[in-house]
């Protein structure tokens, strides 16, 4: 999570609670099986949830005696630590810990034999729990959410119906209408309290409450889940349909919560099947009242959980660019998921798609791209069409246009622009002459490649008799695959590159991206880390500088002090003081990631093929950390002269339902025989910090950093390294 914050420019925020998980190692589990009825998975907000539950001590106990013998039971039978820990087995539990508190209110059972009831009762929510999380995924890909504890607690309703009875009359609230309907903000407060069998308006403001300060998206979610089937209770009342609709508005408000806020990444769209979500969950609450008509049956929360599976179900049928997005972990919570998810769409835009180098080793220009006026259409539009040119960006030298061999392109080299496996392999089809088009053999000369990241690509139009693979070869990045002619529907010599989904020759394109390029523009060249060369682009595949790829990719663990000096009023207040000593420990993670952290928060960077690349910034980093994060954003290897590359930073005022401007750096190399990078801050941006220059040496890393500000400047000077284990020990 980012959160570069610097005085004058510091973002609102929740204040950071202490997790509870520091404090009482031992409670953790139990706490996150609390928040886990609202899907949230920390255990300061189970912690708020128990305090509720305390309004009424009975069923706090039942719930913490349910949860303390569900974790011991869990370990005894080797369930997952992490989902023990989590919390994921022991929610359910935790509701049929309640479920048996209230139902043998009032009842006349002997003390003991209530907790033999309430052990029996843990041990089938657990195994049940257990057996939903196994199936649930592998059977339809869905999460089990609370259908164990709906089964079982279904189940106590039958077998004691006379204990049920005496439950209604103890608690009438829980299935009683409030006394008066237009009180709908009251009434969503009493469904907050449902969920933890306390329907009443003073546990139902404390869960809301905790739930505002976890994430006000995951509130808004609910509220727009309550507020859809709140319109279906006035529609149905309309139509004059008896049932009880508020009585069950927990369901709607809890299917808004994990349609909006959990299993899809939040956003405006999400917000509103959010509200459909809680719709459809009050229509299959009133169909259920009329099918378990005078039941306890006709109030459990089998209405959001069909609606969860619906709405997921119904949205894998979506384009896979299209919007919302599944969130790539729900137990992250709706903030997290849409920092991530933002993050994936503006720095790594395209990530998920299959990328290509660039198959030719020397510059060529983009003759025709995606969705191309000439044949680039329909099916076949992803494509990219390349052609060599002269010195004077010419095909061929003028009155050369019937010579095959003049034109620039005809012969060149072309390597294969990914690793995979050699499928198919046509080489026998003649060479056309220039301006002609072979119309039978569509695609020429082609080489087709079964890629390792998934997905065949397709290069056409190679010479005759060129082709130097078979099928069945392997084949890695660069690996000659023959020479560029002008074979198949192809005018003059080019190249035809494009991703399928199947083997056959020519089958339907899919989208793609190429990695690691420069595009010559007037300006200078540009550097793209991932992106789509657009109809006209001259662009060239990178070579790695040695002396920039040993000072990024060298950067050695171990622990380094920086001493900062402030010049500037404004730089003096970031600092705290007109001069600092700063230290920062450089470890690598099991990924082989690096990890920079000062005590305050830790950067995650990683040195990857063609770029080094900040991942993500976690806590509060201090003026050094941030100073390097911001200067070291990303920096490819390949230091060309007058090299320019941008990034994008994101603002901490944004949000699901709030677009700040988001904070771009334009990055360059600075010429000399050191490797200096200057990033500059995109005018207007509002941040205080202009530009950052940032000397990279190999194993001690930065050496050297200044940040200009408005009204100052801030030195940054390494003084020591000392070398150390990869994992800091």
């Amino acid at each position: 999570m980012y959160v570069v914050s610097f005085d004058g420019a510091r973002p609102l925020r929740w204040p950071r609670l202490p997790s509870l998980s520091h404090v009482l190692p031992a409670v953790a589990p139990l706490a996150r099986a609390f928040g886990a009825l609202f899907y949230v998975p920390h255990p300061w907000f189970g912690a708020v949830l128990l305090a509720a539950l305390a309004l009424h001590p009975r069923f706090a106990g039942f719930a913490l005696a349910a949860a303390g013998f569900g974790v011991g039971f869990a370990r005894l039978l080797g369930f997952p630590q992490a989902m023990i820990a989590n919390g994921t087995l022991l929610y359910n539990v935790v509701l049929a810990g309640l479920a048996v508190a209230w139902i043998t209110e009032g009842s006349a059972v002997a003390p003991h034999v209530i907790a033999l009831l309430l052990a029996a009762v843990v041990i089938v929510a657990l195994v049940l729990a257990a057996a939903c999380w196994h199936l649930a995924p592998r059977l339809a890909g869905m999460p089990p959410l609370s259908l164990a504890f709906s089964l079982v607690f279904g189940s106590m309703l039958l077998l004691f119906p006379v204990w049920a009875g005496t439950a209604v009359g103890q608690h009438p609230a829980l299935f009683a209408e409030p006394a008066w309907i237009g009180l709908y903000p009251l009434a969503f407060l009493r469904a907050l309290g449902t969920v933890i069998f306390l329907p009443h308006a003073l546990p139902g403001a404390i869960v809301a409450a905790a739930l505002l300060v976890w994430s006000r998206t995951a509130f808004v979610c609910a509220v727009a889940g309550y507020c859809g089937g709140v319109a279906i209770i006035e529609a149905l009342e309309a139509l004059y349909v008896p049932w009880a609709g508020l009585a069950s508005a927990h369901t709607y408000l809890l299917a808004g919560l994990a349609t909006g806020g959990i299993y899809l990444v939040p956003g405006w769209r999400a917000l509103g099947l959010a509200a459909i979500a809680g719709a459809l969950a009050a229509c299959l609450a009133c169909v259920q009242q009329h099918v378990w008509t005078g039941g306890g049956w006709a109030f459990l929360p089998l209405p959001s959980i069909l609606t969860t599976w619906t709405m997921i179900a119904a949205l894998r049928l979506r384009d896979g660019d299209a919007r919302p997005f599944f969130a790539p972990n729900p137990a992250a919570g709706p903030d997290e998921t849409w920092r991530t998810a933002e993050e994936a769409r503006t720095r790594f835009a395209g990530a998920h798609l299959p990328h290509l180098i660039l198959p030719i080793a020397r510059a060529a220009r983009v003759t025709q791209g995606e969705n191309g006026s000439l044949s680039h259409r329909g099916p076949w539009r992803h494509a990219l069409d390349l052609e060599c040119h002269d010195a004077a960006d010419r095909a061929c030298p003028p009155g050369c246009e019937g010579d095959l061999g003049a034109y620039a392109s005809f012969g060149v080299p072309v390597h294969a622009p990914a690793s995979g496996t050699v499928v198919r392999v046509i080489d026998g089809v003649a060479d056309n002459a220039p301006g002609g088009v072979n119309l039978a053999a569509n695609w020429g000369n082609c080489v087709a490649i079964a890629m390792d990241q998934g997905g065949y690509v397709l290069l056409a139009h190679f010479r005759q008799h060129s082709i130097a693979v078979a099928p069945g070869q392997r084949v890695e990045i660069g690996t000659p695959l023959g020479a560029l002619g002008n074979s198949g529907r192809s005018p003059v010599p080019h190249l035809h590159m494009h991703v399928q989904a199947t083997a056959e020759i020519g089958a339907p394109t899919i989208p793609f991206r190429v990695a690691n390029y420069v595009t010559v523009t007037a300006e200078g060249p540009v550097w793209s880390a991932s992106g789509l060369p657009m109809h006209g682009d001259l662009v060239h595949p990178v070579l790695p500088d040695p002396a920039c790829l040993a000072a990024l990719a060298g950067m050695a663990p171990g622990e380094a002090s920086y001493i900062l000096r402030a010049e500037g009023e404004r730089a003096r207040r970031w600092l705290g003081a007109p001069t600092r000593v700063g230290t920062i420990r450089i470890t690598l993670d099991d990924a082989g990631r690096q990890i920079f952290t000062d005590g305050c928060a830790r950067l995650v960077a990683h040195a990857g093929p063609a770029a080094f690349r900040v991942l993500a910034v976690e806590g509060r980093p201090t003026a050094l950390l941030s100073c390097l994060f911001l200067g070291l954003a990303t920096v490819p290897y390949a230091r060309e002269h007058g090299l320019m590359w941008s990034d994008t930073l994101p603002n901490a005022a944004s949000g699901p339902f709030r677009r700040a401007p988001r904070r771009a750096l334009a990055m360059r190399f600075v010429a000399g025989a050191a490797v200096v990078v200057r990033a500059a801050m995109e005018a207007g941006s509002g941040f205080p910090v202009r530009a950052v220059e940032t000397t990279v040496a190999p194993v001690r890393g930065a050496i050297a950093v200044r940040a200009e500000l408005a009204d100052g400047a801030l030195a940054i000077t390494q003084l020591s390294f000392e070398p150390g284990s990869p994992s800091g020990d």
